[in-house]
């Protein structure tokens, strides 16, 4: 027989794999779907076929997709799995969707996690989880490179290479600058960074930052400025004018696709619309069930 093609032929077929008691084939089945697929088809299947992909499965295709997943589904994962093989997954994802996934689990299974994460990691998870998951705080990336203005090139330079190589920094296109009180002086686009003279301080290349947002703010409305100011990313500070983190043009179009997704839902008839990245789940299972692949 073929390999499966649609969604709907897969969750067929590893339905029918789960019912006749072969877990094997029907782990390799799931195995074999890249995670937007994979995504789609967990959506689709009966929660005890789920459940049992799950507790065989190391689900490394779902990684990618599981801030996306529904809270149901991500959490069946944290029951079947446990904790422990929860926190590997998390560890693959940047600090801002590990939130968004322990956004969806119960505070005792989230304080569980939060405990079990690295130390450094844990810390700066929730800095973000302060904040509503709706708000821009709730996106946001912190592991981003900032330095104090009185810092020089050549030892900015030296410091930025060594955390990279290190995989201490989260997707960015600009190095922040500070001042003592974390106050944001400016920003410098690292390919500007290289051309500058080793021995000037970081505080006299930095450009003005055009415009901020609050952590507070809606995510829509950062994405709004974003577009309107043609941003890469939009750094973020609280009242004081200190520096927090920033959020990318990724992540922000991301919330605009799942706000028109959300307007294109109401207007289909579907009750229970997407809701930012979150999936809504059985009236939107149901639908999906009796919607053509």
């Amino acid at each position: 027989m073929s390999a499966p093609n649609s969604v709907a032929e897969v969750v067929d077929v590893i339905s029918e794999c789960i019912e006749r008691n072969n877990i094997e084939k029907a782990v390799a089945v799931f195995n074999s779907l890249d995670p937007p697929k994979a995504m789609d088809v967990v959506i689709r299947l009966d929660s005890h076929v789920r459940r049992k992909i799950f507790a065989a499965s190391n689900l490394d295709n779902l990684v990618e997709v599981l801030a996306r997943l529904p809270d149901e589904i991500v959490y069946e994962i944290a029951a079947v799995k446990g904790v422990d093989d929860v926190v590997k997954l998390l560890v693959k994802l940047p600090v801002d969707e590990i939130a968004d996934v322990l956004y969806k689990l119960p505070s005792k299974t989230r304080l569980d996690i939060l405990k079990l994460l690295p130390p450094e990691l844990s810390s700066e998870v929730g800095k973000i989880m302060k904040f509503s998951p709706e708000s821009v705080g709730g996106i946001m990336t912190t592991q981003v490179p900032v330095f104090e203005g009185d810092v020089a090139v050549s030892e900015a330079i030296d410091i930025y290479m060594q955390k990279s190589r290190l995989g201490l920094y989260d997707k960015h296109n600009y190095i922040y600058v500070i001042d003592k009180n974390r106050k944001l002086i400016g920003y410098i686009d690292l390919k500007t960074l290289l051309t500058k003279p080793r021995s000037a301080k970081l505080a006299d290349c930095a450009e003005k930052v055009r415009v901020h947002v609050d952590p507070f703010s809606d995510r829509e409305e950062a994405a709004k400025i974003a577009i309107a100011y043609d941003l890469a990313e939009v750094p973020v500070v609280d009242i004081d004018g200190r520096f927090l983190g920033i959020v990318t043009l990724d992540d922000l179009l991301d919330v605009v696709v799942s706000e028109h997704t959300e307007d294109l839902l109401k207007y289909g008839g579907i009750l229970e619309a997407i809701r930012g990245s979150y999936i809504t789940t059985s009236p939107l299972k149901l639908a999906l069930k009796r919607a053509p692949m």
